[in-house]
């Protein structure tokens, strides 16, 4: 039997856009265990690739395809498990670069301030700055797992210091994070410019090549003291993963632990589709 349109209820008349792998909205994240935090800025500085700002979107949409059940290793519903919310975007204008990492920082730390782990949806490699920058203020001396081709660890230009190229840099120059308990992996592939790593060692951080990866293979580098079989590793990332708390580590610097592009788990997004 058709019903009449004057009978439905507004569950039934309206659809609303769901939030990640379709968990609530919530404009708090107390009393969840993880909240996803879209940021939608990229700099903008870059020629023509332009336009992760829109990664959180298309991140979410995608995500009505994620299996939440992983039988082999994992299966139960991490939504449950986190009671995991969704709060939205971070109202950013790219190009307002500090203004952009002012309100980044402040949505960031509100998450952390509730005892709740923000995952960053992003956005380009620079929002990695507040996000860190968030996490530190209540977590300090970080540890970065950073699995990307490329070390983000670049020298600051002092002209333009923000771009998505050196936050690594930053969060080591500023002191939010621990370099030497801190790691770079799967590094390949030619940069614009030389020097890129010497200078990410000089800042004390660890780097495992792709090269490294393969002729040690995955087994002995998991089994480094920092990245052991048994540390937490929590990543929900398209190119730029994870971040690991290693509570009890035995270096007392690291207490705990952020990632790449959120504090301490965050995403980050490119315009291409390359990895």
């Amino acid at each position: 039997m058709t019903l009449k349109a004057s009978t439905l209820t507004e569950a039934q008349l309206l659809a609303t856009t769901s939030g990640f792998m379709d968990v609530q909205w919530a404009a708090s994240a107390a009393g969840a265990k993880a909240a996803i935090l879209g940021v939608p800025f990229d700099c903008g500085t870059h020629a023509f690739r332009i336009g992760s700002r829109q990664g959180p979107a298309s991140i979410r949409e995608q995500s009505r395809l994620v299996r939440a059940y992983e039988s082999e290793v994992a299966d139960y519903d991490i939504r449950t498990e986190l009671r995991m919310v969704d709060c939205g975007d971070v109202v950013v204008t790219p190009g307002r670069i500090e203004d952009a990492f002012a309100r980044i920082e402040e949505a960031s730390w509100r998450i952390v301030d509730a005892d709740t782990t923000p995952v960053g949806f992003g956005g380009d490699g620079s929002i990695s700055v507040p996000l860190v920058r968030a996490a530190a203020r209540k977590w300090p001396d970080l540890c970065v797992l950073h699995i990307d081709s490329h070390t983000d660890c670049h020298p600051i230009n002092p002209d333009h210091p923000y771009d998505a190229a050196s936050q690594f840099s930053h969060t080591a120059l500023e002191q939010r994070i621990s370099p030497s308990a801190s790691y770079h992996v799967g590094i390949r592939g030619p940069t614009y410019r030389p020097g890129v790593m010497d200078h990410t060692r000089s800042l004390g951080y660890n780097v495992i090549t792709m090269r490294d990866y393969v002729r040690r293979g995955e087994a002995d580098v998991l089994a480094a003291r920092s990245i052991s079989p048994g540390t937490w590793i929590r990543s929900i990332h398209r190119w730029r993963p994870a971040c690991v708390r290693r509570p009890g580590a035995d270096s007392a610097r690291a207490r705990d632990c952020s990632c790449c592009a959120a504090s301490p788990v965050s995403t980050s997004s490119r315009s291409t589709s390359t990895p």
